[in-house]
């Protein structure tokens, strides 16, 4: 199997190797220790599994393919060497199609959407770029300047036409601008957005709208009015992402483990309700999300357990 490229998220990674392990159990010389070694990917990590699915399932929608490629393996073993490198390297297109056809698949037209600990950055046809967070699921209108947030967070760099107002639906409530860079956070019950540049004009459900100038954000509830008034706002926290950090600053602990569980496909439960009253203050990068839990057991009065299914429950700890 090929290693993961530095640009290479788990996800595309692990896409990647389910297609080729698909290709080479079906060869005729697939050793039994390779078998073995598959058997030990795909229990590494349930999310190989659901690739390695999301592959055997494809294959299977492709009857017409499928009966030439096992014909094919067969074949290619009883040649020569040169001959059989010939024949991997159409494997390796294969794999290359199997790949393709799985993210194509997987998404709908128009569709952007980013896995748990990736992130993705979207440039539009009139030269808007949007960089998505972890988690986060993002539609675009083909013919006009408007998207739809459905979950997540983004960041947007608006390019500016005075004649087209750039329109941004989160399904409760929506963002007109001409030119501008705002943040916006879509969460299960609020919206929240943070001006960078520029202007923005917000909507909350019922209709009430607010000016944000730079450096200004606000937030309503999802189908209700606004929860707080248009208020100043530190940059460097509300764009920690965009540089693989996470920033906390006497944050509540369920909102630090609602921030964590964005970027983790291990999440944090909290099995003890008085750990809600705990504050957490520091900045930790994303990629060390696995040394997390085990980080907050040295800094907190708390213990953390794995399960089997890899979550993490935190309770208070034992004091002497």
């Amino acid at each position: 199997m090929h290693e993961q490229s530095p640009s290479e998220s788990p996800v595309s990674f692990a896409r990647r190797q389910a297609a080729e392990w698909f290709v080479r159990l079906r060869a005729d010389d697939c050793a039994v220790t390779e078998r073995q070694a598959f058997e030990l990917w795909l229990a590494e990590d349930e999310g190989n599994r659901r690739e390695y699915d999301a592959v055997h399932r494809l294959w299977d929608e492709l009857d017409g393919l499928a009966p030439s490629f096992r014909t094919f393996a067969p074949e290619a073993a009883t040649r020569s060497r040169s001959r059989l490198r010939q024949a991997w390297a159409a494997a390796a297109v294969v794999v290359l199609v199997l790949g393709g056809l799985l993210f194509f698949l997987s998404h709908e037209p128009g569709v952007y959407r980013t896995a748990k600990g990736e992130q993705q950055s979207v440039q539009l046809a009139d030269g808007t770029i949007i960089h998505l967070n972890s988690d986060t699921a993002l539609q675009v209108a083909d013919s006009v300047r408007a998207v739809s947030l459905r979950q997540g967070e983004a960041l947007f760099e608006v390019y500016s036409d005075p004649a087209r107002p750039f329109h941004v639906n989160t399904g409760a409530g929506v963002i007109r601008v001409l030119g501008t860079r705002f943040n916006v956070r879509s969460h299960a019950e609020y919206v929240r957005v943070a001006v960078l540049e520029g202007r923005v004009e917000v909507e909350s459900p019922q209709g009430e709208k607010r000016l944000l100038s730079a450096g200004h954000a606000t937030a309503w509830a999802v189908g209700g009015a606004f929860t707080v008034p248009v208020e100043s706002f530190d940059q460097r926290t509300v764009l920690a992402w965009r540089e693989g950090k996470m920033i906390f600053d006497a944050t509540p602990f369920s909102d630090v483990v609602e921030e964590f569980n964005r970027h983790s496909t291990s999440p944090l439960h909290l099995g003890d309700p008085a750990l809600r009253d705990i504050t957490l203050s520091g900045t930790f990068r994303i990629a060390n999300r696995e040394e997390f839990p085990r980080l907050l057991e040295r800094m907190l009065p708390i213990t953390a357990r794995q399960t089997d299914d890899g979550a993490w429950i935190l309770r208070e700890a034992h004091r002497p």
